[in-house]
């Protein structure tokens, strides 16, 4: 017996039978009926599209305070920096800062970044949740996004793994690192191009490959 799930959760699905289970069933009802053997097999994008309505209102708002100029140039501006230029003049401003007290720092950065981006790819294709533009016509792009899927956010976890190895070094810095995490990820928000899922779950990656590596390198 196969149960067919729409992908539009206001459409009633098919059966193959009437004694086939609920499609109604809560999400831990679901994973307790996978465990047992008496369901399909749990799939994380299910979850994002129930959060979808949620999300997009989120999204919806910052983009609409994104139509005043101001708001609308630092959004931008946030949106290019982070796109790669604002980790490398600040890597070296850092480095310059510390001199050769400041190598291991540097490179456990990079090996940090190397890692995550190795794993990232890989995981936003499996993903292949769209982009909030891309799902919702009546929302404006601010600039030209880097590729072409949403989760997860590379630049908030981007953000994370370099932030990791500078507050190990330099712990007085956390407040500003989260401050600048937080901005980069507002702006992602208001160029509509991630939920807020996508920028939770990006940083979380960028932390959970930074902080392990940083702990073997930096000690």
């Amino acid at each position: 017996m196969r149960v067919h799930f729409s992908k539009n959760p206001s459409v009633r699905p098919a059966t193959s039978s009437p004694d086939s289970m609920d499609h109604e069933l809560g999400l831990a009802e679901r994973l307790t009926a996978h465990v047992s053997g008496k369901a399909r097999p749990f799939r994380l994008a299910e979850v994002f599209e129930r959060l979808h309505e949620y999300e997009i209102a989120i999204v919806r708002r910052q983009a609409e305070a994104a139509r005043r100029p101001t708001i609308r140039t630092v959004a931008v501006v946030v949106n290019w920096l982070s796109n790669g230029w604002l980790f490398l003049f600040g890597g070296l401003a850092l480095w310059g800062y510390l001199g050769r007290n400041g190598l291991p720092m540097v490179l456990t950065a990079l090996l940090s970044l190397g890692i995550a981006h190795a794993l990232y790819p890989w995981v936003k294709s499996y993903m292949a949740r769209l982009r909030p533009m891309d799902r919702d016509g009546a929302l404006e792009s601010l600039l030209k996004p880097l590729d072409r899927y949403a989760w997860r956010g590379g630049h908030c976890m981007t953000a994370a793994a370099v932030s990791v190895p500078i507050g190990c070094v330099m712990p007085g810095f956390a407040p500003a690192l989260v401050a600048l995490l937080v901005l980069i990820g507002w702006a992602r928000l208001a160029a509509a191009h991630h939920y807020p899922s996508d920028l939770v779950l990006g940083t979380l990656m960028g932390y959970g490959v930074a902080w392990p590596v940083s702990q073997l390198c930096l000690r």
